[in-house]
């Protein structure tokens, strides 16, 4: 797994702090699994309604992972997207059986046998992942990630998000 630069501590507690240091401002966090309805509230989303569908069906369905966060802005220095999208473990959720170190090597077998073989490794340079552990809602520990990307255009940010999101169903679908 290629790993980011390690989040704050600011991100360890779920939902997070709505006000942040630095004057950085976050609206904290919204849990479509409880709260579909505010979706639109994610400006994030705004121009990217594949991966906003996509968002909306992962956390309405019986699955083992929701979102937990997003960041997608655009760098007035070079005008690329710079872009990140969270997602961790429901409470309750076990995945002791999953290889949390090789959960990026799953999605891109995944890619491949969907995609070809092609597809996911033109991606895999693009997509850095870092994992760590977080408390949602004061339950005990549990594992989230973080899945950073640089695109020169939304609509990168938006396909390769969203081929993330219909892993994440797929794979943590709960029957």
């Amino acid at each position: 797994m290629t790993v980011a630069p390690r989040l704050t501590q600011t991100y360890v507690q779920w939902p997070y702090r709505v006000d942040l240091e630095d004057g950085r401002t976050n609206i904290g966090a919204i849990d479509l699994t409880k709260e579909p309805e505010r979706i639109d509230e994610i400006h994030e989303l705004n121009g990217m309604p594949i991966l906003k569908e996509r968002i909306s069906l992962l956390n309405s369905e019986k699955n083992g992972v929701m979102t937990l966060g997003m960041l997608c802005g655009i760098n007035p220095e070079n005008n690329s997207w710079f872009s990140y999208l969270e997602f961790g473990f429901r409470p309750g959720y076990d995945y002791s059986a999953i290889n949390l170190t090789e959960i990026d090597s799953l999605f891109y077998n995944y890619l491949s046998s969907t995609h070809g073989d092609g597809f996911a490794k033109a991606l895999q340079p693009h997509l850095i992942w870092e994992g760590q552990n977080v408390t949602l809602y004061g339950n005990k520990p549990s594992h989230m990630y973080s899945v950073f990307l640089q695109a020169i255009e939304q609509e990168h940010v938006e396909q390769a998000f969203y081929h993330l999101i219909d892993w994440l169903r797929v794979e943590f679908a709960v029957s």
